[in-house]
């Protein structure tokens, strides 16, 4: 049967012998260091393991220079820094920073769940502006649209996306006009609207589209929103950075040849990634099979 080791912080594979090709050596959650035997290794972690806790620019720096608490994304899994970014949006005084799915769902989590009267906005800050996808369109899903919508070219693919769909429209025009817009996939997923609430929310005001970050003060921050124009200060109390997470693998190349295998790292144009991650699993067992 197959046997699930729990608990476990894989650190390494070795080559072994020709009777034990590879060893995969953990560390148990107590601390005791382990080894195991494999004929064949499938390293499936995702690409992006350790979060990216700041920007190209060094915002959290300058946050840190003017007492702006800043955390990154995978912090809000703690219920007291869940608590304070609802507390800081109620306020008007959240910011967020890069508006992936992270984000769209931190959005989309804190305004559901809304007390009556609250009516504070919830600041982004992006480089880049993604189409937006809703998670249903009429009566298809999201992964039947996007299976039939790999079939075209990404740049048409883009193209449909931002122009044909309301909540993308209306996503797209929150932002300033000036920030660049996707033209290829290039392995990333555009934003799923899973709970239909970024569109309405960007209307009402809500959610608020700015550009990066470019001044820290004691004062708050001021987004690049309209470049050679005197922005204003916006006053923040806690900056989540959803800035992704940093390109992570246990090892260097895969030997398909000799057992060891990357399944989920490759870049990929098609709409769903996660579905080519699928294939390409499919395939990896088939080829260990034979």
């Amino acid at each position: 049967g197959l046997e699930i080791r729990r608990g476990v912080r894989v650190h390494d594979v070795e080559k072994g012998s020709h009777e034990s090709p590879y060893k995969v050596k953990y560390t148990c959650s107590g601390g005791k260091d382990g080894e195991m035997v494999a004929w064949a290794v499938v390293v499936a972690t995702g690409k992006h393991r350790t979060p990216n806790r700041n920007t190209i620019d060094d915002l959290a720096s300058k946050l840190d220079a003017h007492g702006i608490k800043h955390i990154h994304s995978t912090d809000l899994k703690d219920d007291a820094a869940w608590d304070g970014a609802c507390q800081a949006a109620g306020k008007g005084r959240l910011c967020i920073v890069g508006f992936g799915n992270s984000a769209s769902d931190i959005c989309s989590n804190i305004l559901r769940q809304r007390c009556a009267g609250e009516s504070g906005s919830i600041h982004i800050a992006a480089r880049t502006v993604p189409p937006v996808f809703p998670r249903r369109r009429g009566f298809l899903r999201i992964d039947t649209i996007g299976y039939l919508m790999r079939m075209l070219p990404s740049d048409m693919l883009i193209k449909a996306l931002s122009s044909l769909i309301p909540s993308s429209l209306a996503c797209d025009r929150a932002f300033p006009a000036h920030l660049p817009r996707w033209k290829r996939i290039r392995g990333r997923v555009p934003v799923i609207d899973k709970f239909d609430v970024l569109a309405s929310s960007f209307e009402s005001g809500s959610l608020v589209g700015h550009g990066p970050i470019f001044d820290v003060s004691d004062d708050g921050v001021k987004f690049s929103d309209n470049p050679g124009a005197n922005s204003q200060t916006v006053k923040i109390d806690l900056v989540v950075l959803a800035t992704g997470y940093k390109t992570d693998c246990l090892v260097g190349r895969e030997e398909r040849l000799n057992g060891l295998y990357k399944c989920g790292f490759a870049q990929s144009d098609r709409f769903l990634p996660i579905r080519t991650i699928c294939e390409e699993a499919k395939m990896i067992a088939d080829d260990i099979l034979s």
